[in-house]
């Protein structure tokens, strides 16, 4: 997904002046972070690892010392909100039908 359309999606404000304007996947698990990579780091003390790792995007919303201006710094209000949205447009470019439900409704089935 390219980087303006991130920022458009997550409402979020960009902290750095990066070369980059595309990511290949979005991770949540710093272990699973490659070259290209968009990190959500719910984890702010991940953050390093995932830079290490390859990443090329920081999703974070506590203020945080990135110290690698190529890296795309987005800071969000919510990850939890940002990376809903993210998913949520995934999934209508796959075309995936995805339903939601209680717990309850889910053992009645």
């Amino acid at each position: 997904m390219r980087l303006e359309n991130i920022l458009a999606l997550t409402k979020g404000t960009l902290y750095s002046n990066p070369n980059v304007t595309l990511f290949e996947n979005l991770v949540f698990d710093v272990s699973k972070v490659k070259r290209g990579s968009l990190f959500a780091a719910y984890n702010p003390r991940d953050i390093q690892e995932a830079l290490a790792n390859g990443a090329y995007g920081i999703l974070f919303y506590k203020p945080t010392q990135m110290g690698d201006s190529d890296v795309a710094c987005i800071k969000v209000d919510s990850i939890d909100e940002a990376v809903h949205r993210l998913l949520r447009v995934y999934l209508l470019e796959k075309e995936l039908l995805v339903y939601h439900g209680h717990l309850f409704t889910l053992h009645i089935l």
